[in-house]
């Protein structure tokens, strides 16, 4: 058990105790263990002995030594010294020093196992992570603390010496920006004891998972991953009768791991569906550690004796039964291109069920590190530079009754982290007093140079001998026994066997290790057989499968740096295996036996397979896995903390002083007390020196050339009197940066204060500043207003003036009306009608007062109209409009619906009014789908009919006064269905601009009222008269238009051009009638007019004479076209129409464009546009309606002439 997550006196209780033992004046071994005892026994775990923090694990909970409160009043000391002896103090210098720019810094915890190691990381990561000011969409911070959980269940196992012991190594980088926000962090693993899984010494247990599943599952997860009771299962079993789980306390403590285990995966990224393949994967393991083999007496060969544990770990591999127990049983070599297949013994196939399991759990360790990892994953998006904080756990020394291979590799993974610490605190520092010219402190240390070099130093070293050996085909681990005495048998740091015992014995700084050279061989290959990762390749289980097409490091990892493809994964389905029935004596391990014997009867004569090199052994891993570590440790500013075991037992309040003593002489604890009282373990470059604090004595707008002097003068400004000064660097004591660091801060204080000061004094002037123009703002806001209150009072009894004068002339009016009878040419006063329409009882107005309204009071607010407005659409109904809006999008639906105005659409059916009658109800429901409205590019508008009732356009019966395209007067005015028709023609528009222009006189209220149209909703049955809803659009275009000087530059280009072609075509049309007549022989023409044509009187009787006395009109006209004499027929326009030549005999150029195939102008537009009209025939149409209107006219003229008495 580590330190604990409570806590423990900070300070002890009673007596002067010394909080750093590198002040003490004289201290020797036995002052230095009986003051670690005295703090101990007052429950203060902690000592400085200059910057390194020495750690004695309690074995019991120390209240009131860590949590949150705790850890925020560290994180505020701006020194060691300023509060008792804490791990929180590390983490927090360390942060601190990140956030001034001093680099990357490195935490080592280094102990031997069961000194509480673990337990010191998760608090330096604790502390870490609290001072850190990321936030997101989860605290990092928080999903960092979150992750020890999941590598604990996975990555720790009980020994004999820790309960919660690391079974690998563990570095956590943690990746902050300049300014100290943490965006990230990465794990890297470093040699995972996987032997565990299949094999574990006395006393020992395997990884603490495999027991979270058997106490936190329920009855369904285990009967889906087919499990049984835990002492069923080998690799979890302790043997001789014992139970797997000892006590309630700890199946208790198991199964909240395993609750732990579901709440906390789903936060660092793992979904329930990769919960699933995880258990799954481990429960196979299980089942495949429990394979029994043995071999049968008669034929010699080997069978599975439990073959259910087969068809179990086939179904959660999601692989073929048969295919498994097959490469279980045989093994697949190729020479020379041929594919050679042979048995296993005994040995040879438990070695290779073990190695399936161990290759299992090690990549399914390794994928679940790399998952993490994603989730903790820098934000890359940001920029700037990057620090790190890296904080290492590693399995402590270890020893034991048996010491095998995996701890060979961890002892040696410790003396390198020795070494690193001598180098940094003796070795580097001594060297650099030689380098600089000061005299040495005499200090000796002992130095594990040469051990390492026999451990690990090429050609010949243990590690080196030991690959050589794993290469060979029939080394053995005798051979490697041999070989190791023969060359190692003089190194003070080897001592042979005694008795021939197949063991060796390394003398380490921490003591004497015996090594079992049983398996070493075998665990160091740690190679599985190709037809046994060709099966696993080709799993259907998606895990699996990623597991073994991983590409894997030269650490032995996985590189899982491209993603996994975890989130296309489907769920398996692990159904029961089915019962097979084999008959008597036969089974499925004899059968495929059988099929492997066949095969080798089909292959050639054996041959001896010429065995390479084979660089993929487990130290070949460990090296390069050791060598990456170091790598990152040293291009880091180290912070050293030391942990010590105080007993054996494990037991709170124990002291052992010989164990103590120990592990004191072993790490040079009492060297290192003295180096660092005699020493400058701080040695900076005058740059960085001056860097860091020229602050404390120099403006930072200095620019101070580096030297001795500039940093003599920090120095004294700072009170330091006994730090060096070398030829390029300043030396300092241990103690010394905290003191320069108290005085930067003390100066940066002030320089704050002094600017907080005149931030405050600019605040207040801008305060006072603003606060005058708010003030002066107010009192012109109260002026303006009293003026506009009396400007509405001035306009209100203005109004109410002018509608008594208005109600007055309209009673006059009303009079005279009354008594003018109904006489034609009475006059109307227009009724002048409020912006914002509501239906009111007042009298209607008519048609054209309220046209004469709506263009005037368009024209008027041109200017203040947005620019995209093209239109002011008024729904009437009768003469009273209801509702109006201005159109500015392109294209515009009116329907009947309920939808209010949106800009593109809206429903007449959402108005009302009090004044609406039956047949308007009526009609409004005929409107139904309405009409579309769209802008042409010209200015035009056109329609299009969108309903199944017609829709009709206005005005078609009298073309002269509205600007409509011939194709409305074509279709009488009613819009086909869905096809579109301009209803206003821009062009035709200009046509009257420029005839008005031409005879000198523009008439703009004229003008304005051509630029309306109007379009009535037919009801079924109902006539263009009887339809009392319609609307009345206004362009705003062509208002516009008038004024536009560009409209009027080229309307009088136009007729320029028209005039030069007029004079053109008169004297074409002379010579053509002179041609004509000469060719004819007749003596008239339209120069020389016939006789009877000059001798008729001109026609001045009014048509209204002529109809009374029952005459024809046309009898009494004369045509151009009538044959002297009477001879022929006389043509009425008709016929005209109808001649097939007509288009020759008046040829006019066709119009180009989109509309030119249907549109017609008008015989204005045709005057002025030449272009415009595809042929006279379209002008003849126009000619005859308007005969049809004056036709009509007429007839009610002559009705009210009958009507009138005569005098």
């Amino acid at each position: 058990m580590g330190p604990g997550r409570g806590g423990g006196k900070g300070v002890p209780s009673g007596g002067m105790v010394t909080h750093d033992l590198a002040r003490v004046g004289e201290l020797d071994e036995t002052a230095l263990l009986e003051e670690i005892h005295r703090r101990f026994g007052q429950d203060v775990i902690y000592t400085y002995i200059g910057d390194i923090l020495i750690s004695v694990n309690p074995y019991q909970d120390l209240p009131g030594l860590y949590g949150e409160e705790i850890g925020q009043m560290y994180g505020r000391a701006k020194t060691l010294s300023e509060l008792p002896p804490h791990v929180y103090a590390l983490g927090s210098r360390a942060f601190h020093s990140l956030q001034r720019g001093d680099g990357n810094h490195a935490l080592l915890v280094s102990g031997q196992s069961g000194a509480g190691k673990t337990e010191i990381t998760k608090m330096l990561v604790a502390q870490v992570a609290r001072l850190s000011q990321w936030t997101g969409e989860y605290f990092l911070q928080e999903k960092i603390i979150e992750v020890n959980p999941v590598l604990e269940a996975f990555g720790n196992a009980s020994t004999v010496l820790n309960s919660n012991s690391s079974r690998f190594g563990k570095l956590i980088e943690l990746i902050f920006s300049e300014g100290g926000e943490l965006m990230g962090a990465e794990i890297t693993e470093h040699m995972l004891e996987k032997s565990r899984v299949t094999r574990q010494g006395p006393g020992e247990k395997n990884f603490h998972i495999f027991y979270n599943l058997m106490c936190g599952f329920t009855p369904e997860e285990r009967q889906r991953y087919f499990l049984d009771q835990p002492e069923k299962y080998r690799i979890i079993d302790p043997g001789h009768g014992a139970p797997v789980i000892g006590s309630q306390i700890a199946f208790a403590q198991y199964k909240e791991g395993m609750d732990n285990l579901r709440r906390v995966m789903p936060v660092v990224g793992f979904t329930n569906q990769d919960l699933d393949v995880v258990f799954a994967l481990l429960a196979a393991i299980l089942h495949l550690c429990n394979i029994e083999m043995a071999v049968e007496p008669e034929s010699g060969e080997v069978i599975v004796m439990n073959e259910e544990e087969i068809d179990f770990a086939s179904t959660l591999l999601s692989v073929q039964a048969e295919d498994l127990i097959a490469v279980l049983l045989s093994n697949v070599n190729w020479v020379r291109g041929e594919r050679i297949v042979y048995i296993k013994s005994l040995s040879q196939a438990v070695d290779g069920r073990d190695a399936l399991a161990k290759a299992l759990y090690s990549k399914l360790f390794s994928w679940i590190i790399q998952q993490i990892n994603f989730m903790l994953h820098e934000d890359e998006r940001r920029e700037g530079r990057r620090y790190t904080i890296n904080i290492l756990d590693m399995a402590g020394f270890e020893t034991f009754p048996v010491n095998s291979f995996e701890q060979l590799c961890i002892n040696s993974a410790n003396e390198r982290l020795q070494h690193l610490f001598n180098e940094r605190i003796f070795s580097l520092e001594l060297q650099e007093y030689t380098a600089e010219g000061l005299k040495q402190p005499k200090v000796k240390y002992a130095s594990n140079d040469d051990l390492l070099n026999m451990l690990f130093q090429r050609p010949i070293c243990i590690f080196s001998l030991l690959e050589e050996e794993s290469s060979l085909a029939h080394s053995s681990d005798q051979t490697l026994l041999d070989k190791l005495t023969k060359h190692m048998g003089k190194n003070d740091h080897f001592r042979r066997a005694k008795h021939r015992e197949s063991a060796f014995s390394v003398v380490h700084y921490a003591g004497v290790v015996a090594y079992n050279i049983d398996g070493f061989l075998e665990k160091n290959r740690d190679t599985l057989s190709s037809n046994m990762t060709a099966l696993m390749e080709n799993s259907r289980n998606n895990l699996v499968n990623e597991l073994f097409t991983a590409r894997v490091l030269e650490t032995g990892t996985l590189d899982m740096r491209h993603g996994s493809s975890r989130g296309s994964w489907k769920s398996p389905a692990f159904s029961q295996p089915p019962a097979r029935q084999f008959a008597p004596g036969d089974s499925l391990s004899r059968q495929a036996g059988r099929k492997i014997r066949q095969k080798m009867k089909e292959q050639k004569t054996f041959t001896d397979i010429p065995v390479t090199a084979n660089p993929n052994t487990a130290s070949a891993h460990f090296k390069n896995s050791l060598q990456l570590l170091m790598s990152k440790l040293k291009g880091a500013e180290t912070h050293f903390i030391r942990c010590l075991r105080p007993n054996h037992k494990k037991a709170g309040g124990m002291f052992d002083s010989h164990m103590v003593m120990d592990q004191l002489r072993s790490t040079g604890v009492l060297e290192m007390t003295r180096i660092r009282r005699l020493g400058y373990p701080v040695r900076l470059l005058f740059d960085d020196f001056l860097h860091r604090y020229q602050f404390i004595a120099f403006p930072m707008s200095v620019h101070l050339q580096p030297g001795p002097r500039a940093c003599a003068a920090i120095l004294k400004a700072a009170r330091l009197t006994d730090a060096q000064l070398g030829s390029s660097k300043v030396f300092l004591r241990y103690w010394h940066t905290d003191k320069l660091a108290s005085v930067l801060d003390t100066h940066l204080t002030r320089v704050v204060r002094a600017q907080a000061l005149i931030r405050m004094m600019i605040a207040r002037r801008h305060f006072r500043r603003t606060l005058n123009m708010a003030t002066r703002d107010a009192e012109d806001l109260e002026l303006f207003g009293n003026f506009i209150e009396n400007q509405g009072v001035e306009v209100y009894e203005t109004l109410i003036k002018q509608d008594q004068h208005d109600l007055e002339r309209a009673a006059k009016e009303q009079a005279r009306h009354t008594q003018s009878n109904g006489h034609h040419g009475n006059e109307y006063e227009i009724i002048r009608m409020a912006d914002v329409f509501s239906p009111g009882s007042q009298a209607d107005p008519r048609p054209e007062d309220f046209f004469m309204y709506a263009t005037r009071q368009v024209y008027e607010r041109l200017d203040d109209l947005d620019p995209d407005v093209w239109c002011k659409m008024f729904y009437m109904e009768y003469n009273r409009p209801v509702a109006k809006f201005y159109l500015c999008d392109k294209v515009f639906t009116v329907d009947g619906s309920f939808e209010e105005f949106d800009g593109k659409h809206v429903g007449l059916g959402v108005f009302n009014s009090p004044e609406r009658d039956e047949i308007t109800e009526q009609a409004r429901t005929f409107i139904g789908k309405g009409l579309q409205l769209t802008k042409e590019p010209d200015g035009s508008v056109s329609a299009m009919r969108l309903g199944k009732n017609d829709v009709i356009v206005q005005g078609y019966r009298d073309p002269a006064n509205h600007c409509l395209s011939g194709e409305v007067i074509v279709r009488e005015g009613r819009l086909p269905y869905e096809q579109s028709v301009k209803i206003f023609d821009m062009e035709e528009y200009k046509s009257h601009i420029g005839l008005y222009l031409r005879a000198g006189n523009l008439d703009t209220e004229r003008l304005q009222q051509l630029a309306i149209t109007s379009l009535s909703f037919l009801h079924e049955g109902g006539g263009p008269r009887d339809t009392p809803c319609w609307l009345c659009l206004v362009s705003v275009p062509a208002l516009e238009a008038m004024t536009d000087p560009e409209v009027r530059r080229d309307v009088q280009a136009k007729f320029v051009q028209l005039s030069l072609a007029d004079h053109q075509e008169k004297e074409a049309e002379k010579q053509m009638l002179k041609e004509v007549a000469d060719r004819t022989h007749r003596s008239w023409s339209k120069l020389n007019t016939r006789e009877s044509h000059q001798k008729r009187e001109p026609l001045r009787k009014s048509r209204i004479q002529i109809k009374q006395q029952g005459e024809n009109i046309q009898d009494r006209m004369e045509y151009s076209w009538q044959e002297e004499g009477g001879k022929g027929r006389q043509m009425n326009l008709s016929d005209l129409q109808e001649e097939d030549d007509i288009e020759s005999l008046c040829p006019a150029p066709r119009r180009q464009g989109a509309g030119a195939g249907f549109g017609l102008g008008s015989v204005a537009n045709s005057a002025l546009y030449q272009g415009a009209t595809p042929s006279p025939r379209k002008d003849w149409a126009k000619i005859k309606v308007t005969l049809k209107q004056e036709k009509t006219a007429e007839a009610e003229e002559i009705q009210r002439a009958k009507a009138v008495p005569r005098n």
